[in-house]
């Protein structure tokens, strides 16, 4: 059993959550709320059925916290809740091509233990997969901490549907930079509009 906590109310948040709904049992015996800094009305998150709870609730209640925020936010939300983070599993699912903008460097002179994970998971893609698809969603995962990394990749596997492959800490900049965040789809579809409109605009020139 795992109690997992995602801070923030974006896409990545509403994906990850769509994947739990979706594809967690209750014979895991795995929960999940959802967060953000300054709520004060608790709930539903949107249509996904997760609780909607106060921070200090979910975090306290959560074996592993999915920092599900903009990149630049992480810094000053890590050190003003340090209390209630530094006994838990962060999950990092940011890009940011700013260097200390990750939880790897912000945690460095510290034993929190840190995970970086999801930042390969595009919102579009995870939205778009229908439940019963017999596909998984590939995902690459990356810590210094064996125990922490292990734990959040069962976490994906049995309540998220993922396909993980761990990826050794040695090789961590190989993957905390994934800005494809539009989705495989999406990404096909603009390379061929832009082909397509190349090739009409030299026709016309052409002509």
């Amino acid at each position: 059993m795992v109690r997992v906590a995602i801070i923030g109310t974006g896409d990545q948040a509403y994906a990850l959550c769509h994947l739990f709904k979706n594809n967690n049992s209750e014979s895991s015996g795995n929960f999940l709320e959802v967060t953000k800094p300054g709520l004060e009305k608790c709930g539903v998150f949107h249509d996904t059925g997760i609780p909607l709870v106060t921070l200090e609730d979910a975090v306290a209640r959560a074996d592993i916290v999915i920092l599900a925020i903009p990149s630049f936010a992480l810094k000053s939300l890590v050190s003003k809740h340090i209390t209630l983070l530094k006994d838990k599993i962060l999950v990092d699912p940011t890009n940011s091509s700013v260097r200390g903008e990750d939880l790897h460097s912000i945690l460095t002179v510290t034993n929190v233990r840190w995970v970086k994970a999801f930042n390969d998971i595009g919102a579009v893609d995870v939205l778009l997969n229908k439940p019963f698809s017999k596909t998984k969603t590939p995902s690459k995962m990356c810590s210094r901490y064996p125990e922490a990394v292990e734990a959040v990749k069962n976490l994906s596997e049995s309540s998220l549907a993922l396909d993980v492959k761990l990826v050794p800490y040695e090789r961590y900049l190989q993957i905390a930079q994934h800005q494809e965040s539009l989705g495989e789809d999406w990404m096909k579809a603009t390379w061929v509009i832009l082909v397509v409109f190349v090739l009409t605009e030299l026709y016309a020139v052409l002509r």
